[in-house]
């Protein structure tokens, strides 16, 4: 999700996104390694995708947007917002 964000936001929105979620771009990196490439995502359909190959159930994968977007929403600031727009 990080990924498609600093995709679809502007460097300054990623930026503060990154800023209320400490760590957000370290996550960047993690996926990198799992062998997601950086622009292959577009949507929220290909995370679930990226998912099913790490294997995860593709009921559980269709929980795992709503369910990071809903923890990000109790972190507060600009964060939640800064996602909504990505997703």
């Amino acid at each position: 999700m990080m990924m498609l964000s600093k995709d679809k936001l502007s460097e300054d929105d990623f930026s503060k996104l990154t800023k209320d979620l400490p760590g957000g771009s370290d996550l960047i990196k993690k996926a990198e390694g799992l062998g997601v490439i950086p622009g292959s995502e577009s949507s929220a359909a290909d995370i679930v995708k990226v998912l099913g190959k790490l294997g995860v159930s593709p009921a559980d994968a269709a929980k795992f947007v709503p369910a990071v977007l809903g923890a990000v929403k109790g972190v507060g600031g600009s964060a939640f917002g800064l996602m909504s727009k990505v997703f």
